[in-house]
């Protein structure tokens, strides 16, 4: 009997701890407690970024057309009227590529290029672009072949076609 009586009397000090120790409690704000993902709106995180990201690429399809156009205008004939220029940027560093433009138009042209090249970097970082991190080396010249310039890659003699 005595075992019984102990064993009550451990029981109601048991219950009579966790009636005190939950008695205290806090009122919850719901806005505070976890959502249905369901009940979240479409992205949610990062939509800004995402936003940011798509005009920056609008912005950059823009600009390449507008580089394109001035590099076009012009038909090459003597290769000592045109010169070499990086453009873009790779998401470890450096120019993303090399174009060539005539003299004439190297005043609008290169602030083109520049303003290509800040957004692409910006792109990169947007969208967390991984790149192999090759180094794009500097065509060693320029030669026209067909109205049209062509750079010429170091050592080899091959030609790389501009990007138009």
């Amino acid at each position: 009997m005595r075992k019984i009586q102990l064993h009550t009397a451990a029981l109601i000090v048991t219950v009579s701890t966790f009636t005190l120790s939950c008695g205290s409690r806090k009122s919850i704000n719901p806005d505070d407690l976890p959502k249905d993902i369901s009940l979240k709106p479409k992205y949610e995180t990062g939509s800004s970024e995402a936003g940011k990201a798509a005009k920056v690429e609008r912005q950059m399809r823009e600009l390449q057309t507008k580089i394109n156009d001035l590099v076009n205008s012009r038909i090459c004939t003597d290769p000592g009227a045109w010169r070499i220029t990086p453009m873009g940027s790779k998401a470890c560093g450096g120019p993303a590529k090399y174009i060539a433009y005539h003299v004439d138009v190297e005043e609008e042209l290169l602030v083109l290029v520049r303003d290509y090249t800040v957004a692409e970097s910006e792109y990169n970082m947007l969208k967390r672009i991984l790149s192999d991190c090759a180094i794009t080396p500097q065509p060693s010249g320029i030669i026209c072949e067909n109205g049209r310039p062509r750079l010429l890659n170091h050592g080899d003699g091959r030609n790389q076609s501009l990007d138009r």
